[in-house]
């Protein structure tokens, strides 16, 4: 239960100790300033910071890494993706890399924001600064406008030390989609972290992820190029910054990634290209079948022994096949073989037939 701080104090009079054990709500929605002073040989410590309610006017989303609204497509098998994890947790650690900007793209299915969703679980304490999971089927989720001023609010909890500021300039801040997103930025973000300097942060950097930019509903205009340029610049200005991009490869993203004068600390990874995606895609299929044997009545990998490297096969490096294949086959445990056997017989099974087609061919088997 939150204490409440007490009307009066004397003195005359000892302060109890207990008096300075505040719940850490109070510390949000307490709208003093913080002091501390010497009462009667005792450290009675009002705490004060600057008011909550600031921080949730501001225009934010429910879109971090732990939102419910984005864990579905954010699983990933356990031993699938590792080095991809490694090498991102080897750059975000690395306070001294010019490239400050990774970029990780590529096509529907193929697991980004399962790996952006596991970097943030995975990062350090004190290192994920904010994260925002763009989501096309939430509209707050999918609002460009958004993204800065929820960065802002998961920075002023994630960095303590950065609160009072954040809070103060989210009071100044009017909030609406009429503030450029340049003005967000900077007012909410980047002078406080230059004003403050980089003593105020307690690891060699600061990560951003931002997931899923394909999915930003402000398609038209100059709101993605802009927020994408803008991600640039501030990893450019603030040297311990790291910016973690996922998305599609869209032209018009790519266009805005590549035409930024800051494209020289901007890495790039295609996971089309990974050389171990068909080992990672078998783990997860060979996991997922198991289970479900270990659990009874599934059949399936007695009756079909070749089913994971069949089912490898046939997802043809697309995660979102594999998973949704796997879906399928749990579905019923009595019908797995004969669901399996509908998959190998379909349209999609044939050796012409890739990557999306196999997909869509998927779905149509299904439905």
């Amino acid at each position: 239960m939150t204490r409440q701080l007490p009307e009066s104090t004397s003195s005359s009079r000892g302060i109890s100790r207990e008096n300075t054990l505040w719940d850490k709500s109070l510390l949000w929605s307490s709208t003093k300033v913080l002091r501390t002073r010497c009462v009667a040989g005792d450290v009675l410590t009002v705490i004060c910071v600057e008011s909550r309610e600031a921080l949730e006017a501001l225009n934010r989303a429910n879109a971090s890494y732990t939102s419910a609204l984005i864990e579905e497509k954010s699983r990933l098998q356990t031993g699938t993706r590792e080095a991809i994890l490694h090498d991102l947790a080897e750059w975000a650690k690395d306070g001294k890399s010019e490239k400050r900007i990774y970029v990780l793209y590529g096509q529907a299915g193929m697991g980004k924001s399962s790996i952006a969703h596991a970097f943030c679980s995975l990062l350090p304490e004190g290192y994920l600064g904010a994260s925002f999971f763009f989501l096309r089927s939430s509209t707050e989720c999918s609002d460009g406008h958004r993204v800065f001023p929820t960065i802002a609010y998961q920075l002023a909890e994630s960095v303590p030390s950065l609160r009072p500021q954040i809070a103060n300039a989210a009071r100044k801040h009017k909030a609406g989609h009429d503030q450029a997103m340049e003005h967000q930025i900077r007012t909410l973000i980047l002078d406080i972290l230059r004003n403050l300097g980089e003593s105020a942060i307690t690891t060699p950097t600061l990560v951003f992820v931002v997931d899923g930019v394909d999915e930003c509903a402000n398609k038209s205009g100059s709101i993605v190029p802009s927020m994408l340029q803008l991600l640039c610049q501030a990893a450019h200005e603030i040297p311990c910054l790291r910016v973690l991009i996922a998305t599609r490869p869209e032209t018009y993203i790519l266009e805005a990634l590549n035409s930024s004068k800051y494209s020289d600390i901007i890495y790039r990874r295609d996971l089309q290209k990974e050389e171990n995606i068909d080992n990672d895609i078998r783990l997860f299929i060979g996991t997922e079948l198991r289970e479900a044997a270990a659990a009874g009545g599934f059949r399936l990998l007695e009756a079909r022994p070749n089913a994971i490297e069949e089912l490898t096969r046939l997802s043809d490096g697309l995660f979102v096949w594999a998973s949704t294949a796997v879906r399928f086959l749990r579905q019923d445990k009595w019908l797995a073989e004969k669901i399996y056997d509908m998959l190998l017989a379909s349209e999609g099974a044939k050796a012409s037939s890739r990557g999306y087609v196999r997909l869509d061919e998927l779905y149509i088997t299904i439905l």
